[in-house]
C-alpha cells in the first residue's frame, strides 16, 4: 500500500517520513522530484507498490507535477488538469487502503527555512496552490506547527493506521485493478471491461479509454473524493444492495441485476451522455 506525503519545499516532509521511517523499519520510502517525460512514469512503481502487502510512503508525487507546473510554466499535462493525476494515480493509493496527505506549513515559516538551493516560486503561491489541491481532492491536512511534538503525534497515528491497514490488506474485498476510487463509495459505476492498453498513458485502472475519461468527469471532483469505480466481478456481491449503482453496457446492468441488486442508472456506454447530449440526458443526469 501507498501513503503518498507531498506539500511545499520546507513543510516538513522529511521530518514526517524519518519519524514514520523510525517507528517502523518495513517501511520503503520513495523520493520523487522531477519526471521525465511526464507524470506515466510513476505507473510501474504504483502497480508494485499499491498491490503489496507493504507499506512505500512516497516522498512528492503527481500533486507537484501539478504545482510546480503551474508555478514554473513547466509543459506538463497535468500543469492545467489535476483531475488527471488523481484519476490515473490517486485512485489507486485510496483503494490500495493508502493515505494521501498534504504537509503544509504558513508562508512566513515556509520563508523561514527556504535556501538558496530551494525553487525560485513565490512561497505564498506556492502554499495557496498546495492548500488547494489538497481541499480539492480531500487530503489528509498535516499543519506543521514547527512544535516537534505535533510532527511526532501526527506520526504516532499514522503509524498506527498504517499497521491497522497492513493487517486489514489481505481481507480487504476490494482489489486492484479491477476496483478503484474510495474504499467507502456513495456510488459504484461497474463496466464492462479494463482498458486493456486502449487507455491513455497512465491507464491501469477502470475507466481510462479516451471516452470512459470524458464520462467521469462529467461528475466532477465526486467521481475521485465519493465514487468507485468498477468492472464486472470486480467487487463482491454483498455490496451490491448496499450502494447506488450506475451501468454502463448491458452486460454490466444483468450482471447487477442477476445478483440480486437494482440499477440506479443504466447506459448504453459511458458515451451515450455526451454523444446524445440533447435536454433529456442533460435534465435526467443533473436530477439523478
Amino acid at each position: 500500500m501507498i501513503f503518498l506525503i507531498d506539500g511545499p519545499e520546507k513543510a516538513g516532509k522529511t521530518t514526517l517520513i524519518s519519524e514514520l521511517a523510525s517507528s517502523n523499519s518495513s517501511i520503503k520510502v520513495r523520493h520523487w522530484g522531477p519526471v521525465d517525460p511526464d507524470d506515466r512514469v510513476y505507473l510501474e512503481l504504483l502497480k508494485h507498490d499499491a498491490l503489496s502487502p507493504n507499506i512505500f510512503v512516497w516522498d512528492r508525487a503527481w500533486p507537484s507535477e501539478h504545482v510546480y507546473a503551474k508555478l514554473l510554466n513547466r509543459n506538463r499535462r497535468l500543469k492545467n488538469d489535476p483531475w488527471l493525476g488523481e484519476w490515473l494515480y490517486g485512485r489507486a493509493v485510496m483503494a490500495s487502503g493508502g493515505v494521501r496527505i498534504m504537509v503544509l506549513r504558513s508562508p512566513e515559516l515556509l520563508r523561514k527555512y527556504r535556501t538558496p538551493d530551494d525553487l525560485d516560486v513565490d512561497v505564498a503561491e506556492e502554499h495557496r496552490s498546495y492548500w488547494e489541491y489538497a481541499t480539492k481532492f480531500r487530503y489528509l491536512i498535516f499543519n506543521n506547527d514547527d512544535n516537534p511534538s505535533t510532527i511526532r503525534e501526527f506520526g504516532a497515528t499514522l503509524s498506527a493506521w498504517m499497521r491497522e491497514w497492513q493487517a486489514k490488506f489481505v481481507e480487504s474485498p476490494l482489489k486492484l485493478p479491477s476496483y478503484a476510487g474510495t474504499l467507502t463509495p456513495s456510488i459504484i459505476v461497474v463496466g464492462e471491461s479494463l482498458s486493456s492498453g486502449r487507455g491513455i498513458p497512465g491507464s491501469w485502472l477502470p475507466f481510462t479509454s479516451p471516452a470512459t475519461i470524458k464520462f467521469a468527469r462529467m461528475f466532477g471532483d465526486r467521481a475521485i473524493t465519493n465514487m468507485g469505480w468498477t468492472n464486472i466481478n470486480g467487487i463482491p456481491k454483498s455490496m451490491l444492495g448496499t450502494k447506488a449503482l450506475i451501468a454502463c453496457g448491458q452486460k454490466a446492468g444483468q450482471w447487477i441485476s442477476n445478483n440480486g441488486a437494482n440499477v440506479a442508472l443504466h447506459l448504453p456506454h459511458p458515451a451515450h451522455w455526451f454523444r446524445y447530449n440533447n435536454e433529456a440526458t442533460k435534465r435526467l443526469f443533473k436530477e439523478w
